[in-house]
Formats: structure tokens, C-alpha cells, sequence
């Protein structure tokens, strides 16, 4: 049966914070129907206060935005998942009735594990994998500091997803927002993973910016070091990627002085930290692949040790 899809879709937005505030807030600027879902502090500052982008690129800008707590009745064609991976599937659970019948559910989760935990809660066919590179910062509820870049990249981890991961590929690119379509994303997902499981616990742990921590011999021979543990297990798992990924990686990471990490974020503001998805995975996968990753194994012993 051929599913009726609209051109201008209603999105939802679960997960207001660096990511899901910087491209709800692009969406709006694009003309998109576009709510979301928040409680709490978040919620009310979001009511009072509307969305706040404070961009180095795109200058500051302040949105009304439409804010639900619950489901009700509402529908959407879109639900775009903007979560830390700890709070899945909780944060996406109250909306699983909430899709239309050709709705999709886009995961921008760093890590490799939220397609399938999102399959768990939506049934496979409707979730996208994604990721998206941002620099981004969340300064206080609502409020959105934004340096450089904005893009997404997506496609299908299984036949079934196409149909979904291109409708979603359309609507995005229709807002203005730079999205790229990828059969491989598999190879995508591994090649962020390559930087979020070296960069996040290093800068976390040194209390160092990206570019800070690269200008040090010390901090390049240790992100190395993470990176082609990280590599090494990612060719295990089926991902295409060569030691020219790893070398191109850092290269590109030494121009970002004032960059932050979301795990740099996180343990300065003392809230949990992702380090199961970006860091405990790949030493766990490791494990079954009979890989050896003791850099990466004491980075999250480090980081366990100091959340206590």
C-alpha cells in the first residue's frame, strides 16, 4: 500500500537541548511546523521564554515555539530524537502512538546502539538512523550557543528503513537544512564514533578544549592511541574505514581551538555522563572481537571512577 506523505510535515522535536535545540531552531527559521516535547525546567523556560539560538553563523535569534509535556492527540509525521543515549527508550516511549502512518522517527544519537534501541519502541521500519555534526552548546534551558557547522548525515541500516530515511532526507533538505543521504551509514556512524569515543573522554578527563588538547604532543599521541582502538573495532563490526579515516579525523580536529565536547559539557555542569555509548561499547565490542583496547578501557575507568 502506497503511504500519503505531506510536503510540509509536522515535527516533533524530543530532546531540546545542544542538537535537538540548534536544528528545531533551524527548522523554524525554515518555515517548519516544528513542537516540542520538554518538562520541567526546560519546558517552562521554553513556554516563557521561547528558543534563544545564539549563533556564530547565523546570527541570535529568539522563536516562539509550541511546548508539550504529554502526547494527547497530536500526530507527527516526523519525531526527530535528540537525547543523551541514557534516556532512551524512556524519552521517546510517551510518543510512540504519536506518528502518522507514514511517520519516521530520526535518531541523531552519537554512539551506534540508538537505531536499535529506537526499534524496540517504533517498529524498524520507521527509524532513521542519523548523526549530525554541530558545534553546539547548551548555555541554560531555551538558550543556544551555536560556533560552527550544522549538518546531518542519514540512510537505511536495513532495507526497509529506505523508504523512511528518504522521505526524511526530503523534508529536511526542504527546510534548508544540509543533509546527505548515505547507504553506508554504518561506515558513518563508526566514523563519528572514531572521534566522540578518543575526543569526549580525553577532553573530559584534561579539562581541555578539541584544539587545546591537539596542540599537545601528549593529547595527539593519546587521541591517536583511542582512535585506532576504536578503528580496529569498528572494521570488526562490518564498518569500511581505513587508517587514512583516522589520520584525515584528526587533522580536522586540530583547527577546532574553541570547540567543546558534549562529555567536556556534561561533567563541567555535573550531569551524567555518555559514556556507556561513546566509550563502554567499543571496549565491550572489543571484548567480543577478542580486540585488545586498554587506552580506551582506562579512559572508562577513569571516567567511571570519577562519576562515582
Amino acid at each position: 500500500m502506497r503511504l500519503s506523505t505531506p510536503a510540509e510535515p509536522r515535527i516533533l522535536v524530543v530532546g531540546p537541548g545542544a542538537v535537538g535545540g540548534y536544528f528545531g531552531a533551524r527548522l523554524l527559521a525554515g518555515g517548519a511546523s516544528v513542537a516540542f516535547a520538554a518538562r520541567g525546567e526546560s519546558a517552562r523556560a521554553l513556554k516563557e521564554h521561547g528558543l534563544v539560538l545564539r549563533s556564530e553563523v547565523h546570527g541570535e535569534a529568539r522563536y516562539p515555539v509550541r511546548v508539550l509535556m504529554d502526547p494527547g492527540d497530536e500526530r507527527f509525521d516526523l519525531v526527530l530524537v535528540a537525547v543523551k543515549n541514557h534516556h532512551l527508550p524512556e524519552a521517546v516511549l510517551p510518543w510512540r502512538a504519536s506518528l502518522t502512518e507514514a511517520g519516521a522517527v530520526l535518531s541523531l544519537l552519537n554512539g551506534v546502539t540508538a537505531p536499535e534501541t529506537l526499534a524496540t519502541v517504533f517498529s524498524r521500519e520507521r527509524v532513521v538512523p542519523g548523526l549530525c555534526y554541530v558545534g553546539a552548546e547548551r548555555l541554560a534551558p531555551g538558550v543556544i550557543h551555536h560556533r560552527t557547522a550544522g549538518r546531518i548525515e542519514l540512510g537505511p541500516l536495513a532495507p526497509e528503513q529506505a523508504p523512511a530515511a528518504r522521505r526524511v532526507h526530503r523534508w529536511l533538505s526542504a527546510y534548508g537544512l544540509p543533509v546527505r543521504y548515505r547507504e553506508d551509514i554504518w561506515d558513518a556512524l563508526w566514523e563519528k564514533l572514531l572521534w566522540n569515543a578518543a575526543l569526549n573522554p580525553t577532553t573530559a578527563l584534561t579539562d581541555r578544549t578539541i584544539g587545546e588538547l591537539l596542540e599537545t604532543e601528549a593529547g595527539r599521541s593519546l587521541v591517536r592511541a583511542a582512535m585506532a582502538e576504536t578503528l580496529a573495532v569498528a572494521r570488526a563490526e562490518g564498518a569500511r574505514l581505513e587508517a587514512d579515516d583516522l589520520d584525515r579525523a584528526i587533522e580536522q580536529a586540530r583547527g577546532w581551538r574553541s570547540i567543546t565536547t558534549s562529555m567536556w559539557q556534561d561533567r563541567r555542569a555535573g550531569r551524567p555522563l555518555e559514556l556507556e555509548a561513546l566509550v563502554g561499547e567499543v571496549v565491550r565490542r572489543g571484548r567480543r572481537h577478542g580486540i585488545p583496547t586498554p587506552v580506551l578501557e582506562t579512559l572508562y575507568r577513569l571516567l567511571q571512577a570519577a562519576q562515582g
